[in-house]
């Protein structure tokens, strides 16, 4: 259903579900759906390398890493917000998908301009906790 609504909102939106309960899934159909490049961003290394390693076995395709001093970069990668920032001027328009694993990070001053840089007409945040003391959750909303 979370899917459908994305779809049906142009491909763009916030998923946000309890951890363990189905994001990455998500993620990885909408990757498919839309089977266009696509980034994946993710706060750590760690579940970078979890996102790639799910994604390599989903798809059957070979994915891409930046982030944990690899550099590769293929139709679909998966980046740490850290190697995305750095990155983006370079990769703005490369990726048709942008997908943000754990979305709140994307409202920091810093992470904001992945949101702002990359060119990416589809988009997808994925979180568990959605809302910001800060109050700049409001830079993500569709």
């Amino acid at each position: 259903q979370a899917l459908s609504m994305w779809e049906g909102n142009g491909k763009r939106g916030v998923v946000v579900l309890p951890t363990a309960t189905g994001k990455t899934h998500i993620g990885i159909e909408a990757i498919a759906k839309v089977s266009e490049s696509s980034l994946v961003v993710a706060p750590t290394i760690e579940l970078v390398q979890q996102w790639r390693s799910k994604l390599q076995s989903s798809l059957g395709v070979e994915i891409g890493q930046l982030g944990g001093e690899v550099r590769e970069i293929r139709e679909i990668t998966v980046s740490t917000y850290d190697s995305a920032y750095l990155m983006a001027e370079k990769l703005g328009n490369r990726f048709k998908l942008l997908i943000a694993d754990e979305v709140h990070h994307m409202a920091s001053e810093q992470y904001s301009q992945i949101a702002k840089m990359f060119a990416s007409p589809y988009r997808l945040g994925l979180s568990a906790t959605y809302e910001r003391t800060d109050g700049l959750q409001e830079l993500l909303a569709p």
